[in-house]
């Protein structure tokens, strides 16, 4: 278990998210990466275990209430209470022709 400071990042499994992370981990932080997809989760440790052991990683759905839930007992069980969360994880509509505003409600 770390002594040091924990942090969450989700959607760390690329992009922004990935970078993020390992940012974190070069300052330090343990860092426990949350993606929807359990075996880009499992790629985005492995990557960044390049940088060094402090990492690891979880499923988490941020659409899901209870996969959330699962998310936090399992860090704060396996690896400790966290100090930082960066919430990177993205929402994308469901159809391609959905819009984040709708212009008739703003009438």
């Amino acid at each position: 278990m770390p002594a040091r400071k924990i942090a969450i990042v989700t959607g760390g499994n690329r992009g922004l998210g990935l970078e993020i992370a390992r940012q974190l981990m070069a300052n330090d932080l343990f860092v426990v990466v949350g993606a929807r997809d359990a075996a880009k989760c499992e790629a985005a440790m492995e990557a960044l275990k390049k940088g060094g052991p402090d990492v690891a990683a979880h499923p988490l759905d941020v659409t899901d209430t209870r996969s959330v839930k699962r998310f936090i007992e399992h860090v704060e069980k396996q690896i400790g209470a966290p100090s930082v969360l960066v919430n990177n994880a993205g929402i994308y509509p469901e159809s391609t022709d959905s819009k984040v505003v709708d212009h008739r409600s703003l009438a």
